[in-house]
């Protein structure tokens, strides 16, 4: 009987590291399967003792992993951690659209012509002389706008 009883730790060792249980929780996996199977014989038979005990003790460890995967103990407070937020703050955000929305109204308030000149060269990205081409205009015309336009621009958003 000693000897069944010592295969069977053996086998239920085996069966723990094969699970990933380190081997000094191994023994609190068997000694708690053991003290279920004692429980649950005295209410039922068990036909296969090595099998119960096998499937318990990879019960217990799949319930100990569910109750503690959640758990992430800091080895600190919380509070000496430094918390990186890459985010704005809301008020920066907040503040942000109401400077876009002010720009917006600016764009709107320049003439036709400046405010297509001003969005072609600053959201575009064209040079000048591409923007001369496209209004049929010359090239010492399209920078006095753009100077005009961005002069206005600037002006409208000094209080910004």
């Amino acid at each position: 009987m000693t000897a069944s009883v010592s295969e069977i730790i053996i086998h239920l060792k085996k069966v723990l590291s094969r699970r990933g249980v380190n081997p000094q929780d191994s023994d609190d996996f068997i000694q708690e399967a053991l003290i279920r199977l004692q429980i649950y014989q005295k209410s039922n038979e068990v036909r296969q003792v090595k099998g119960f005990l096998a499937r318990t003790v990879v019960n217990l460890v799949i319930n100990s992993y569910r109750k503690h995967k959640d758990v992430d103990v800091a080895p600190e407070p919380v509070e000496n951690y430094t918390i990186v937020d890459n985010y704005p703050q809301p008020d920066e955000v907040y503040a942000s659209k109401q400077r876009l929305q002010r720009l917006s109204r600016g764009f709107a308030a320049l003439d036709p012509l400046t405010r297509q000149i001003v969005r072609a060269q600053r959201v575009e990205g064209l040079t000048v002389a591409a923007i001369a081409k496209r209004h049929g205009l010359s090239a010492s015309a399209v920078e006095k706008r753009l100077a005009k336009g961005l002069a206005f621009l600037l002006d409208w958003m000094k209080e910004w």
